[in-house]
């Protein structure tokens, strides 16, 4: 089979009740595969799809930041950023990536200045 490029759908179209069926999340997609006819990439990139479209309008995917988690994550005296996260409950990649962009910003840790 060759590949169109630039094409979008090339099997059949979606039907409201698979789409909900999807959006469950009750059945593992490769069950849902099988159900469906469907190939399992396909039940996977449509999940991921819908998930988008609940998501758009709201760049933020988590919980926003309180200023006093900003507080205890910028101090200079801040443990790791792996107790950090169990103490916050966020994970240390959203911790250091944070921590990012408030140096970028210029409101992060005040003891890591630049060298130059």
């Amino acid at each position: 089979m060759v590949r169109r490029k630039g094409k979008g759908r090339q099997g059949r179209p979606w039907t409201p009740a698979e789409d909900d069926l999807v959006r469950n999340k009750e059945f593992p997609d490769p069950e849902l595969a099988r159900t469906l006819g469907r190939p399992y990439t396909a039940i996977r990139r449509r999940r991921a799809r819908l998930n988008e479209d609940n998501q758009k309008g709201s760049p933020r995917r988590g919980k926003r930041w309180t200023k006093d988690e900003i507080a205890q994550i910028t101090a200079p005296d801040h443990p790791p950023a792996s107790k950090l996260a169990h103490m916050l409950g966020r994970s240390e990649t959203a911790i250091n990536l944070k921590r990012g962009l408030l140096r970028q910003k210029g409101k992060g840790d005040s003891d890591k200045k630049k060298k130059g």
